[in-house]
């Protein structure tokens, strides 16, 4: 597959994400202007951090007056899974040094799910890996850029575009559990319920150690 065809390809896989991505950005913009915060830091902030559930996060901590220590408790463990995503996909990355570390940085969650349902040596061909990852990264501080700018002729607390993100995991989740099989999905769905039963709403880092283990055998005997 030539260059052309391998961009195009990556832009159409982020097409999905697009619908997720770009209204959660321009909600996240949008509240970063009404809460008075500087137009231009909230770009650089939304460019250089790039972790949607972070930015979140740490916005409402910013606006409640949470200290920084609180911060981090609070952060941490959220960004923490982006770590085993890069582990994960490690094989799926490209091989040059310098492409590799911005694919790493930009490996959220819809980029992670695009690439381990696509044969191993497309998803590590650098050609469609960046192209995937600037396409998700300009969908994301695209939204944030114009919802910065028209926050302030928006009204206060729109709610109605939270279904988006949930949506676009649960329709990616649905292709990695045809392409795993079920088995896959019930142990991952079973480390999960036994991690919220035991770290209650702390759950998701728990449940990513315990799913990664459970896959250990498998992926030997594979």
């Amino acid at each position: 597959m030539n260059k052309k065809k391998l961009i195009t390809q990556a832009f159409i896989d982020s097409l999905p994400i697009l619908a997720a991505y770009f209204p959660l950005g321009l909600v996240w913009g949008v509240l970063w202007t009404q809460a008075g915060l500087p137009p231009l830091w909230g770009i650089a902030y939304s460019l250089c951090i790039y972790a949607g559930a972070v930015q979140f996060i740490a916005l409402a901590a910013l606006t409640s007056g949470t200290s920084i220590a609180a911060l981090l408790i609070s952060v941490v463990p959220v960004a923490l899974r982006n770590c085993f995503y890069t582990t994960t996909a490690l094989s799926r990355l490209p091989e040059k040094w310098l492409l590799r570390l911005h694919a790493a940085f930009g490996l959220v969650d819809a980029n992670f799910a695009i690439i381990q349902s696509k044969p191993e040596e497309l998803a590590r061909n650098p050609w469609y890996h960046l192209s995937l990852t600037i396409c998700v990264q300009i969908y994301w501080v695209g939204g944030t850029a114009i919802g910065i700018f028209s926050g302030s002729h928006l009204p206060a607390g729109i709610n109605t575009l939270d279904f988006a993100l949930p949506a676009l995991l649960a329709v990616l989740a649905l292709g990695q559990v045809q392409k795993a099989g079920y088995k896959s999905a019930a142990v991952a769905a079973l480390a999960a319920g036994i991690a919220y039963l035991i770290a209650g709403s702390s759950w998701m880092i728990p449940a990513l150690v315990l799913s990664t283990v459970a896959a250990l055998p498998r992926r030997a005997h594979a």
